[in-house]
C-alpha cells in the first residue's frame, strides 16, 4: 500500500459526519420543548384565588404555601428554559465547530496527499535511478559508460 493509499484510507476513517438537518431537528424538538415549558404561561393561567380556600385561617395559610409553590415552579421554569436554550446555543456552536474541523481536516489532508503524490512520483520517475541503471546495464552489456 502506498503511503497516498494509506493517506486515503485514514482521511476515510477519521471524518466526522455532522448532518445540518439532524441539528436543524433537534433544535426545532428543544424549541417545542421551550413553548411548552413556558413559565409566563403557567404564572398567569396557575393562580388560586385566596378565597378559594375558605375564609378560615387555614385557607389563608394555605393559599400562601400555593403561591409559594407556584412561585418555585415558575423559577424552575425559568431556570430549565435558561438551560434548553443554552443547550441548543451549544448544539449549534458544536456542529459548526465539528464542520469547520471537518473542512479544515479536509483541506489539511488534500495538500498532504499532494506532498505525498510528488513524493510517490518522484519515487516512480527518478532521472538518478533511472540513469544509474541505464549505466549499470550498459556496462553489464560490455558498454561503455
Amino acid at each position: 500500500m502506498s503511503l497516498v493509499s494509506a493517506l486515503g484510507a485514514l482521511t476515510a476513517a477519521a471524518e466526522v459526519l455532522v448532518k445540518p438537518a439532524m441539528v436543524e431537528a433537534t433544535k426545532a424538538s428543544l424549541q417545542d420543548v421551550l413553548d411548552a415549558l413556558d413559565a409566563d404561561h403557567f404564572r398567569h393561567n396557575a393562580p388560586i384565588a385566596s378565597h378559594s380556600f375558605g375564609s378560615a385561617s387555614s385557607g389563608t395559610e394555605l393559599s400562601h404555601h400555593h403561591s409559594l409553590a407556584q412561585q418555585i415552579v415558575a423559577d424552575t421554569l425559568d431556570g430549565i428554559n435558561d438551560d434548553i436554550a443554552a443547550f441548543v446555543t451549544n448544539v449549534t456552536k458544536s456542529a459548526q465547530i465539528l464542520l469547520d474541523i471537518d473542512g479544515t481536516s479536509a483541506d489539511d489532508l488534500k495538500k498532504r496527499t499532494a506532498v505525498l503524490e510528488q513524493f510517490d512520483y518522484l519515487q516512480h520517475h527518478s532521472h538518478g535511478e533511472s540513469n544509474n541503471q541505464e549505466t549499470r546495464d550498459g556496462l553489464e552489456n560490455g558498454g561503455n559508460a
